[in-house]
């Protein structure tokens, strides 16, 4: 499943319950999760945890 950019209108509070849905999702499929917003790691990291996920740059 690739996503982009999805949770551009969302909180911090929604986007954190969103990465926990796709987290539980990657246990069944790939899932592709493209942003450019920096903050979003920082959310994703405390609502699953580093292990969780990969970060892939595209530019430095």
């Amino acid at each position: 499943m690739i996503v982009d950019d999805i949770l551009i209108q969302f909180d911090d509070e929604a986007a954190a319950a969103t990465f926990q849905v796709l987290a539980d999702l990657s246990r069944r499929t790939q899932v592709l999760f493209l942003t450019h917003h920096e903050h979003l790691l920082d959310v994703a990291r405390a609502a699953i945890g580093d292990d969780a996920y990969r970060v892939q740059r595209l530019s430095p």
